[in-house]
């Protein structure tokens, strides 16, 4: 490929298509799907996909790590909205993490969200389940120690830390009506807003194989 017969390059693409972007900067699509609101951070990253809309929390999906769960977001935080819980043999909430999933059976990963901060808890790879006793508990809240006597708990798994939610994501959240987000040439999360990380993200996407193939 070749912009008026010179071999490409990045300055030259980037040029090319900041200038693309700017001419088309304000010529607006519509939403896909207008019935369904998009929740954003602080910084205009949005959070997952709109799941259940309530009357003060939506319900939103992430996937991270192959992972998929389900979280509520309110307008300072999140709450997790799925089946696992982190125990632990000691009585207070130190030593060998496990997750387990208690209730009835459920199609949705075992996945837990605790302290510290936000933290996304899944069993350790490889790791077989096992019953144990489990002396305390460690919920958003902190840590339970109210478990009288000790309680088994089947199928628990080895956890490991995935991921800190709040490294990811920085309050206060909002909601947007997907009806009111004109999508913009080049918005590529969605935002409204073009910023220089998506002008690259385009190019990347358009232009790489190009780039990278040029004589």
């Amino acid at each position: 490929m070749t912009i008026y017969g010179m071999r490409p390059t990045i300055a030259s693409i980037a040029i090319f298509a900041s200038s693309s972007l700017a001419a088309y900067a304000q010529t607006p699509t519509p939403a896909a799907e207008p019935g369904l609101v998009r929740v954003f951070d602080a910084n205009g990253k949005q959070v997952g996909n709109t799941v259940g809309v309530e009357k003060t929390r939506v319900t939103v999906a992430l996937t991270a790590g192959g992972y998929v769960f389900v979280l509520r977001a309110f307008q300072d935080h999140f709450e997790f909205e799925g089946p696992g819980t982190i125990f632990f043999e000691s009585l207070d909430c130190s030593g060998t993490l496990f997750i387990s999933a208690q209730g009835d059976p459920t199609v949705l990963q075992l996945v837990a969200l605790a302290p510290p901060g936000n933290t996304v808890y899944v069993p350790s790879p490889g790791a077989a389940p096992r019953s144990i006793t489990a002396n305390s508990a460690l919920y958003a809240s902190g840590c339970t120690t109210q478990l009288p006597g000790g309680q088994t708990v089947d199928g628990a798994f080895p956890a490991v830390a995935l991921m800190d939610l709040n490294s990811q994501f920085t309050p206060p959240f909002r909601v947007i009506p997907s009806s009111s987000l004109a999508q913009t040439c080049g918005d590529c999360n969605g935002d409204g807003t073009v910023k220089a990380n998506e002008i690259t993200q385009v190019i990347s996407n358009v232009f790489g194989d190009a780039v990278g193939s040029a004589p």
